[in-house]
């Protein structure tokens, strides 16, 4: 059964929480505190798959709170429940909070947030992957981007496209940008997929705070920008997602696809964010030929950066579908995920790219053979690779399809 500790100073709150969840009772073990105090006491005793606190309250407030149970517990999952929590708070509670809800919440939403981390957990049971994303302050968002997106507000009339440009072009700040939209703290009921409409939802002062906090605090490694493959990520990253994009015949997945390829590569910064040294010496390897990176990863590891991306980006409150293909992007029929147009397109497009930028020869045979035996991939793959040769000439790349 899984286990959840409600905090809140107002004992009212709490009888309403118990009232309001109380159907879940078979399912879930909820226990309920008033203080922060008592909330570590009550961890002490035992850790809980999650922690969901109010932010303003005396003594130890939520933030707070929940920077202590990350670094004492960081497999626990931990979410901020709070109506009146303001843009200062919320810049102090994103590093901490996995998900921000609004208060009073529904319980759908609540339920569903709930929900939604117990099954990325269970999808990604491995306790190492819990541990490492769960330790994690902020991904390091690449350079420039507070600077870049100032200059896009700083224009006399700035176009929403400019604004939305710059935020696509930071895979890091696409997660913060998302993860807040998709957490409810806005009150809506419904998960967005798109950056424009999550930036619309945030405005842009807030979008500003956000890209400013996260550039402040969070900083490459510096072995890291030794490697051609990480320091190539914004770039590749950006043109999977393009790609992915017009891939998809059905519009409404069309944002779908270029939120999951965007993303899908953000574990190497975790990775690369974890052991410096011991990841480039991997990557290093990797760009000799002599394994393909996500080989390499799970022998060092146990896992690779396809499973901390989805695990990171579950817990962050993007919507079940976008986790599930990106965990499954390197080997979607592991997943289920053979007939999921999504999942063929981010893994063609992912595929097609890293052929382009390494110059192989031969870019479809690193394509699934699950999404290469499906008739309409194989009707489409000369268009495919018509449309990655032009985007990668465009860079520059001397890589031949």
């Amino acid at each position: 059964m899984r286990e959840i500790l409600f905090v809140d100073d107002d004992s009212f709150i709490l009888n309403g929480l118990r009232s309001l969840l109380r159907k879940q009772r078979e399912t879930w073990e909820m226990s309920f505190v008033t203080s922060g105090s008592a909330a570590l006491e009550t961890l002490a005793l035992r850790p809980r798959d999650i922690v969901v606190s109010d932010m303003r309250m005396p003594g130890m407030d939520g933030a707070e709170l929940l920077y202590r149970v990350r670094e004492l517990y960081p497999r626990t999952a931990r979410i901020i429940l709070s109506g009146q929590a303001g843009h200062d708070d919320l810049i102090r509670a994103r590093p901490v909070a996995q998900q921000i809800l609004c208060k009073p919440c529904e319980r759908s939403v609540l339920c569903e947030a709930i929900d939604r981390l117990f099954k990325v957990q269970a999808l990604l049971a491995d306790e190492r992957i819990h541990t490492l994303v769960g330790k994690l302050e902020r991904l390091p968002l690449f350079p420039k981007s507070y600077l870049e997106l100032s200059q896009a507000m700083a224009h006399p009339l700035p176009t929403m496209a400019e604004i939305v440009r710059v935020v696509e072009r930071q895979p890091a700040l696409s997660v913060m940008v998302l993860s807040i939209a998709n957490a409810g703290y806005f009150g809506r009921a419904q998960a967005a997929v798109s950056i424009e409409t999550a930036v619309k939802l945030l405005g842009v002062e807030l979008l500003r705070a956000l890209a400013l906090s996260t550039d402040l605090f969070s900083q490459i490694n510096e072995p890291l920008l030794e490697s051609r493959t990480f320091m190539s990520l914004p770039q590749r990253s950006l043109l999977k997602a393009q790609l992915a994009r017009s891939f998809v015949r059905d519009a409404a997945l069309t944002e779908e696809a270029f939120e999951a390829a965007l993303l899908m590569d953000i574990g190497y910064i975790v990775l690369g964010q974890s052991d410096p040294a011991g990841y480039l010496t991997l990557l290093n390897e990797a760009e000799k030929g002599q394994q393909p990176i996500q080989e390499l990863e799970r022998e060092r590891f146990g896992f690779t950066h396809a499973e901390v991306s989805g695990y990171l980006l579950g817990v962050w409150g993007l919507p079940a579908p976008v986790v599930e293909v990106v965990v499954g992007h390197h080997l979607p029929e592991l997943l289920g995920l053979a007939h999921n147009p999504v999942a063929a397109a981010i893994h063609t497009a992912d595929v097609l790219v890293d052929a382009l930028w390494s110059a192989r020869s031969d870019p479809t045979a690193g394509i699934d053979a699950c999404i290469l035996n499906r008739p309409e991939v194989r009707a489409r793959l000369p268009e495919w690779q018509i449309k990655a040769q032009a985007a990668a000439s465009g860079l520059g790349w001397t890589g031949n399809l």
